[in-house]
């Protein structure tokens, strides 16, 4: 018998084979809507970017938005340039793309996509407004309008977007076509839902509230003592095991060079969101107060720690500077594999506990080094060439290597995650959701040198290093719920 044929039909098994991930896709909520958003933000995206859109619609609106934020702000409508980069179009097309792929009535899709583009409008004309405030004082100018009003513009339109999608889920059922069986992030039924809200606000309100006051904090002599006592402290430990290390100051001279350990060094985005954590801990208020204010002795010995990674060969690290800014990024996932990992084997013994962990993050490690080998080999160069030669994109300054490390990085953690778990390799949600790392992974590589040439919008690195880690951890909870049955 041919083998391209199954014994109880003359379909080919390729044909079925297509027929059947078409069908699977198109029946997982998930997948569906994650394929519909990007089908929408693709197209608007493309729409905004035609010439005669730009000059007839975008640039007279923004024209507006620029005239009614200066009134407002009670300054002259010439002290700030007012273009295509300020009409806020972007967030509009993420915040259009996704209320229009979401499955409930067009009534409800409509009306969402009314009030979200009300939303990005209004936060938008303020923006003009605050800049037109401080043109004359150019660096807090440059940190507001490429730090600060971004980030503030990316978490507004994600919040409206899913306290949107939160209420059109509790909306009466005959005003909704579909709704997933079961909800999202159901693996972390320990805590309650109220218990996850308040985390992800107050995550929100003092990542907002680090960002406003970046400026401060790196300017501040008091976090710059805190840097020199890290380096103080890494390079105690690095002469205690025979380890060259010199210390004067905040510089750290070791066998791979000289480092000067800034405010910045010890100063990142997890503090907010430990300290978030630390407030809603399932414990009592003694032990939340204890865990908050072991915060700041926590991190002093994080950024010790994380100095010592300089004193580690470059043939087991590749670049220094790579490595050390990667660092909280790769500590973050390591716990919350190590955590999943312990929480699916409750009752069993600790050895077997143990045992799991180390598997899941060493399954993860191999993972990661694989696919960075390949990567540097191959694809890497091959996705460059594709790039130039299409002109797919342009070019993102990637000074810490947060984007060549992606790849590698959401992998590795998808493996891992998917051990702790205890879930099976043949599981289709497992190919599934390396279809999606792959083209996310795509989408933010042409998409941030779009952004930065088109749009003037720098992303943060942090932001770069904020995706690695919770789409991975998201699929791994989210995606299972929808895509059920062995391949």
């Amino acid at each position: 018998m041919d083998p391209l044929y199954n014994s109880t039909s003359r379909l080919p098994r390729g044909p079925k084979l297509a027929k059947k991930t078409a069908r699977t896709l198109g029946d997982n909520p998930g997948i569906a809507f994650l394929l519909k958003a990007a089908f929408w933000v693709i197209v608007l995206f493309a729409l905004v970017r035609i010439g005669w859109v730009q000059q007839h619609v975008l640039l007279p609106f923004a024209g507006f938005q620029g005239r009614v934020a200066c009134a407002l702000a009670g300054t002259s409508p010439d002290s700030v340039f007012v273009g295509l980069s300020c009409t806020g179009a972007d967030p509009m097309a993420l915040v259009v793309g996704a209320v229009l792929a979401f499955p409930v009535s067009w009534r409800q899709r409509l009306t969402g996509c009314a009030l979200g583009l009300a939303v990005i409008l209004i936060l938008n004309t303020v923006r003009i407004g605050t800049l037109s405030l401080v043109v004359d004082r150019r660096e807090l100018f440059q940190l507001l309008h490429v730090y600060v009003w971004p980030a503030v513009l990316i978490v507004a339109a994600a919040g409206y977007v899913f306290s949107w999608m939160g209420r059109s889920l509790r909306a009466p059922e005959g005003a909704r076509t579909s709704r997933p069986a079961t909800l999202p992030f159901g693996e972390l039924s320990t805590f309650s839902r109220k218990a996850t809200l308040r985390f992800l606000g107050l995550t929100s309100l003092f990542v907002l509230v680090f960002y406003l006051g970046y400026r401060t904090w790196m300017s501040s002599a008091v976090v710059l003592e805190v840097a020199r006592w890290a380096t103080a402290i890494a390079g105690f430990v690095m002469a205690l095991f025979g380890l060259p290390a010199q210390v004067t100051q905040n510089s750290l001279k070791t066998a791979h060079g000289v480092w000067i350990v800034t405010q910045s060094c010890v100063v990142t985005p997890l503090l907010p969101v430990y300290l978030a954590g630390a407030l809603v801990l399932p414990a009592t208020v003694g032990r939340r107060i204890v865990a908050a204010l072991a915060t700041l002795p926590l991190f002093l010995l994080l950024g010790s720690v994380r100095l010592l990674v300089l004193a580690v060969p470059a043939a087991l690290v590749g670049s220094h500077v790579t490595a050390v800014h990667a660092f909280y990024q790769t500590l973050a996932a390591a716990l919350v594999v190590a955590w999943l990992a312990l929480r699916t084997r409750r009752g069993e013994t600790p050895w077997t506990r143990t045992t799991a962990c180390l598997q899941s993050l060493a399954a993860g490690i191999a993972c990661a080094l694989a696919v960075g080998m390949i990567g540097r080999a191959w694809l890497w160069p091959a996705a460059e060439r594709l790039r130039a030669t299409a002109h797919l994109g342009h070019a993102w300054i990637d000074g810490q290597g947060a984007l060549a490390l992606l790849p590698a990085f959401q992998l590795g953690l998808w493996v891992s995650l998917w051990f702790a778990l205890q879930r099976s390799f043949r599981d289709r949600a497992f190919l599934h959701g390396l279809a999606v790392l792959a083209a996310t992974q795509a989408v933010l590589l042409i998409g941030l040198g779009e952004l930065a040439v088109h749009a003037s919008v720098a992303v943060p690195v942090t932001v770069i290093r904020a995706i690695s880690l919770v789409v991975p951890i998201g699929l791994a909870l989210w995606l299972p719920r929808w895509v059920v049955g062995p391949s």
